[in-house]
């Protein structure tokens, strides 16, 4: 018998662990202290889902963490779904739609504005059809910079979405165990980030508004060739920028921004008028 229960982490995660090594066996990331990280010292709060029960066994989960964010000029609590996983003897049952629309609920009930994530190729028609919105594909880029992309006054001003970042949930991202990011550079209205990729000779970078964020960047070469994952309100972007733009055919899936209102199922974001990065979901 298949059971859907309300997810409840404790500091034991030993249990969603070796589910997330049979679901995603080629991810070196997920280890106790990944884990740990991502689910417990979130200062947003701990995740938000369900978890799939199959004879008393661990057989899936949907589940996302707490992040704070301007929707439509509001800020906003919302949950970003991640570790979204299905044992294989269970797939093909609907049991992934059937718990994201749980944790959609239990996230409602919490007081969560919305539910957003990054969909790959196998997954955001299966959240189209429980009433997520398909924004966009993330840009992916090669660059030899990475600052000054936008007009961080205008695109805050512009953006349906953009997380409202703290210099606390700011300095918990960096710590990724698996990924630390650095600080290495930051103009009159940005700050820009950097971590690693997979990729020999190419680092991951970053760029958010700096507001009123206090963190002091490190430095470091600044002119690198660096892969970008973004997307900004066309109107903000700035011009005059070396950057090739990676064919959806090259990437290993192609990302896109799915979201889903909790108060009115019919709101739907203007897909020109998004600011994401990297460092708001956890894709590298």
């Amino acid at each position: 018998m298949v059971d859907i229960r309300e997810a409840a982490f404790s500091e034991d995660l030993s249990v969603p662990l070796a589910l997330m090594h049979r679901c995603f066996p080629d991810a070196p990331k997920y280890d106790t202290e990944y884990l740990n990280w991502l689910y417990l010292q979130n200062p947003c709060g701990t995740p938000i889902g369900v978890q799939i029960f199959e004879g008393g066994d661990l057989k899936g989960q949907v589940a996302g963490i707490p992040q704070n964010v301007i929707l439509k000029g509001v800020p906003a609590k919302a949950v970003l779904l991640l570790d979204v996983s299905v044992d294989e003897s269970l797939r093909g049952k609907g049991l992934f739609l059937k718990g994201t629309l749980e944790t959609a609920k239990i996230a409602k009930s919490l007081g969560f504005k919305a539910v957003i994530g990054v969909a790959n190729g196998n997954t955001w028609r299966g959240y189209e059809k429980i009433g997520f919105q398909n924004v966009a594909g993330l840009d992916a880029e090669v660059t030899l910079r990475s600052s000054n992309t936008f007009d961080a006054t205008k695109a805050c001003a512009l953006a349906d979405l953009y997380q409202d970042w703290t210099g606390q949930a700011l300095r918990w991202r960096m710590s990724n165990p698996k990924n630390p990011l650095r600080a290495i550079a930051q103009t009159e209205q940005t700050l820009v980030f950097e971590g690693s990729t997979p990729y020999p000779g190419l680092v991951a970078r970053g760029e958010i508004p700096k507001r009123t964020l206090a963190i002091k960047p490190s430095g470091g070469a600044f002119v690198r060739l660096s892969l970008r994952l973004a997307m900004f309100p066309r109107a903000a972007k700035r011009g005059g920028e070396l950057s090739v733009r990676i064919p959806d055919k090259l990437r290993p899936s192609p990302l896109r921004l799915i979201y889903l209102n909790l108060d009115n199922e019919a709101d739907r974001l203007d897909s020109n008028s998004i600011l994401f990065s990297f460092l708001d979901f956890d894709a590298i």
